[in-house]
């Protein structure tokens, strides 16, 4: 057979719709060595991948996954690329942006009765097909689904060879009549582009009259639910029957059946009556199974279409989000919907499947799935587990009148293809403000005609019109929805005045131009707060065949991962961790002390209706998850489900630093939205000290959707022979039933011995009377000169103390702001965290610490400061250090992947001639703080002590 070669790019924009319905011809692209028709059926089933079936679709069908030819336009030569997949992944694609062509020949059962149809679930982006060299149809958008009837081509047990032609642009490489930027992409332009068939295609066998699509709204208050069928075509008038079975959960058994006489309409609507129907919700994720079948005359059923659906009901009414008419508390993660090696396709529906186990067990409730229309297999699964789902349209960059349309056909799409599933119950129209200008009046006037629109499209599901951030803001929304990150410990105090502003619901959140549609009900929901672990490397390796995988080189700054193991030992923390392992544990403790400590502090405040973390899983670089790219749990998962439940115990004792001996006062706060509490009680104990413990009646009742304060109690803290982590863990109960339970750790440090040391302490020591006091009460003298005393501690070190020092002095410097090296220009400098960008708010800072006699006595559970080291975290940081310096860094900071290392804690000098600079904050903290106490002591200890290895010389580092 000869066939000419023709462009593919020319070949994609020339065919019209006609040429579908003429028949039409088209030439293509060389075909295989032997002729479609040479290939005998026997042959041709054998390309098929075996075995697979979408058991809910009664129409007899084949998926057509598994290895397609492929190449891009102007290559000769085909290679195998698996369908469903990203053309980025195969050998030498990655970045390529244009034309490309899948190929497959397949063999048309010859057992089929009706037409054959090719079914693509998502192409990205603008796909045209033909068959057997003949044009079959045309779709653009890279999310949603689409059909085309073969039939005129090919019959049963002839074959077929099928060509996709897809264009795809990407960032910065625009295609004609597809520029990237007024396309839906969403994170594409973060992560990857994804360019292909990243859905199944199948073949599936559909009369010529079928059920095209089936609508199905469930009505909770009359225990109904209505079904909506459009056909393909009109039938014969008083032809035959259009039937409907409903099944029980779990059950063959029908639980209604109706039937309607065949008009000339191609819609018709019936309503099913359940009694007693059983809800769907995560706790019991109940389905049903609608079955339609058109049957003729003779009873001869011609075509069955099944689907199935949950009788739920979703709102937003004063202040609360209410499932099936209760007020439910949204638990949920940002889940970007990537995978390892196979980007935007799901490996495997077991894969998803034990994912979402996994956020089952994290105590999860909902998955906002992040600015992409996910795989169907997804919303199914989330339906069968019992998971709420949030989905965004993917946004385009620039809302021109192309893009608009484009977003408003996506909208119609997908709001098709998913009315049906339950467990999508909030769709956001866009993230951040990305694609859209609010300073625009047009564009604003838009967003709110879009939402309609999207109310009308989507049943009962709650519409986002602009999940919001600092910059940007609502115009009219059923969720007053808000993103904030803080550090924790670090930026606590900044977290907690964020939620009480936010709790009350500020003017910031709307629009300021006046046109903000705002009903004042809206219920509250921080939906993007989170910070970042670092994984395990041999992991992350582990699922990306033992290699670096290609993005570690593609973040730029504190997220870029090439080298990572290279800055771990050229910044001395392989002498602190030993190996990387070892740190990445530790910064998941600090993700877990920070996911614990803010979803506490979000459900102290009853106004806010639910929180989304960033995010559950890693996604590449970003390592904010609470698992790993691969799936691997992180530490927070062994106490997510104390504080993501419905309902909670927040522990608050006055001070987490105590003396033995002192009060400890501890308050108890509780969130419910489970069903309301008449009478509870808590139990309390201190654990190790069996003699430490109680119980204490509620104060009041506890409603649903409510919380608050609900007791306090107190203790003496015991005596102790060093320092002890002692853990207080709370119990909440009704009638013996446990409602939650919580802990708090409690740091019991006992005195120290008398400091034997005479110390000047120069005028610009911040706090100095308190620092002086504090020395006279610990049994140091406090002397007026330096040249008197062992120590010297300054603020800042000026020429005359230099000078001291060199003359074998010993410094220690409480460097407290910038000042602190004085006039002199200095390779390491004092910088402000603030001005390094080095407070970690997003991409997180970690500040660590050596077992070195700094840190001596001071028995924490991991090497981060923790809530531990809160009264003293610091404001400021030592930079610009050469790396011989590192191995004299007793504390320590880095951000993201072990970037822009800095120190805390820096001996300098010499053996007798002693510096020690820090920029811990200890002496605004001492007397009230014994860690503080421990730290001033350890330090005045550490510059006068027996031993200080110094490897970098202090003029060096000085400049002088």
């Amino acid at each position: 057979m000869q066939v000419k070669r023709h462009n593919l790019r020319v070949l994609f924009r020339t065919a019209l719709p006609v040429a579908v319905a003429a028949g039409l011809v088209f030439p293509l692209l060389p075909c295989p060595a032997k002729a479609a028709d040479e290939i005998t059926p026997a042959e041709a089933v054998r390309l098929l991948t075996a075995g697979r079936t979408d058991r809910l679709n009664p129409r007899r069908h084949i998926f057509l996954d598994g290895d397609w030819e492929f190449r891009p336009e102007r290559e000769r030569i085909w290679i195998k690329a698996p369908v469903p997949g990203n053309w980025h992944n195969l050998p030498g694609m990655r970045g390529y942006t244009g034309t490309a062509e899948y190929r497959k020949t397949i063999a048309i059962p010859p057992t089929w009765n009706g037409d054959p149809w090719l079914v693509f679930g998502a192409v990205d982006y603008a796909a045209r097909v033909v068959v057997n060299d003949r044009y079959v149809g045309f779709h653009e958008g890279g999310y949603t689904p689409f059909a085309f009837n073969i039939g005129h081509i090919v019959r049963p047990g002839q074959t077929a060879t099928i060509s996709l032609v897809v264009e795809d642009p990407g960032p910065g490489a625009d295609i004609r009549g597809y520029p990237f930027d007024e396309i839906p992409h969403g994170k594409q332009s973060w992560y990857g582009n994804v360019s292909g068939p990243w859905q199944p295609v199948i073949l599936e066998e559909r009369a010529r009259t079928h059920v095209r699509s089936l609508k199905i709204t469930p009505d909770i208050r009359t225990s109904s639910v209505r079904l909506d069928v459009t056909l393909s075509q009109t039938p014969p008038a008083g032809r035959g029957l259009l039937l409907a079975t409903v099944y029980a959960p779990r059950s063959a058994a029908p639980v209604a059946r109706l039937q309607t006489d065949l008009t000339s309409s191609l819609t018709y609507s019936l309503t099913a009556r359940i009694p007693g129907a059983e809800l769907w919700s995560p706790d019991s994720p109940s389905l049903y199974t609608v079955n339609i079948s058109i049957v003729t005359e003779d009873g001869a059923v011609v075509d069955q279409f099944a689907d199935r659906f949950g009788m739920r009901s979703i709102t937003a009414k004063d202040g609360r989000i209410l499932l099936n008419g209760k007020p439910v508390f949204l638990s949920g993660a940002l889940d970007q919907d990537f995978y390892p090696e196979t980007d935007y396709t799901p490996p495997s529906e077991d894969f998803l499947r034990d994912q979402f186990l996994k956020a089952k067990k994290l105590g999860l409730n909902l998955l906002r799935c992040h600015i992409k229309i996910p795989d169907p297999l997804y919303l199914r699964l989330a339906d069968e587990i019992g998971l709420l789902v949030w989905y965004e349209l993917p946004n385009v960059g620039t809302l021109t009148p192309a893009a608009r349309a484009r977003l408003t056909t996506l909208m119609k799409e997908a709001a098709e293809r998913d009315y049906n599933r339950p467990s999508l119950v909030i769709v956001s129209l866009f993230n951040e403000s990305w694609g859209i200008d609010l300073s625009r009046p047009e564009q604003r006037k838009w967003l709110l005609s879009a939402f309609d629109t999207a109310q009308s499209l989507f049943g009962d599901r709650l519409i986002v019109d602009n999940s919001a951030c600092a910059g940007n803001f609502h115009v009219k929304t059923d969720i007053e929805d808000f993103h904030a990150y803080f550090a924790v410990p670090d930026s606590a105090g900044r977290l907690r005045e964020w939620l009480d502003e936010f709790a009350g619901r500020p003017a910031w959140t709307f629009s300021p131009h006046g046109d903000a549609l705002r009903r004042g009900d809206e219920p509250l929901v921080v939906s993007e707060i989170g910070s970042w672990a670092l994984p395990s490397l041999q992991n992350l390796l582990a699922c990306h065949g033992g290699q670096e995988p290609w993005w570690f080189s593609t973040a730029r700054g504190a997220l870029r991962p090439e080298g990572v193991e290279d800055r771990f030992r050229q910044t001395g923390l392989d002498r602190v961790f030993g190996d990387f392992g070892r740190l990445a544990r530790n910064t998941q403790e600090m993700q877990l002390l920070s996911f614990k400590h803010t979803v506490e502090e979000i459900r102290l405040r009853p106004a806010i209706s639910g929180f989304v973390w960033t995010e559950l899983t890693d996604l590449q670089w970003e390592s904010n998850g609470l698992m790993d790219f691969c799936r691997n749990p992180k530490s927070v998962a062994r106490i997510a489900p104390l504080l993501t439940g419905p309902r909670c115990v927040i522990i608050r004792p006055e001070r987490r630093n105590v003396r033995p001996g002192e009060a400890v006062t501890v308050r108890l706060s509780v969130s419910n939205f489970g069903d309301p509490l008449d009478s509870t009680t808590f139990e309390w104990a201190l654990e190790g000290f069996p003699d430490i413990s109680g119980t204490l009646q509620a104060t009041a009742p506890v409603p649903a959707a409510s919380g608050g304060a609900a007791g306090e109690f107190s203790f003496v803290a015991p005596e102790v022979s060093s320092h002890r982590v002692a853990r207080l863990a709370v119990r909440w109960l009704s009638g013996g039933r446990l409602l939650a339970q919580n802990y708090e750790d409690i740091n019991i440090l006992p005195g120290d011995g008398p400091l034997r040391l005479q110390v000047y302490v120069d005028p610009s020591v911040a706090g100095r009377e308190q620092l002086d006091e504090w020395l006279r009460h610990s049994g140091a003298t406090v002397v007026s000169a330096p040249f008197t005393a062992d120590v010297a501690v300054t603020g800042k070190l000026t020429d005359d103390l230099i000078r001291w020092t060199a003359a074998g002095g010993r410094t220690l410097v409480l460097a407290r702001d910038t000042s602190a090296f004085g006039e002199h220009p200095s390779p390491v400098r004092v910088s402000s965290r603030a001005e390094a960008d080095m407070w970690g708010d997003w991409a997180t800072v970690f500040t660590w610490f050596d077992r070195s006699p700094v840190f001596a006595g001071l028995n924490t559970r991991h090497q981060m400061l923790d809530w531990t080291f809160a009264a003293v975290i610091p404001d400021h940081i030592l930079t610009g250090l050469p790396e011989a310096a590192w191995d004299d860094v007793e504390c320590g900071m880095f951000a993201g992947w072990l970037h822009k290392g800095s120190a805390v804690v820096l001996r300098a000098g010499t053996e007798n001639t002693r510096i020690l600079i820090t920029t811990l904050r200890v002496s605004e903290a001492l007397g009230s703080d014994p860690v503080a106490d421990r730290l001033m002591h350890n330090l005045l200890r550490r510059v006068s002590g027996p031993s200080f290895p110094v490897r970098a010389r202090w003029d060096v580092l000085f400049g002088r």
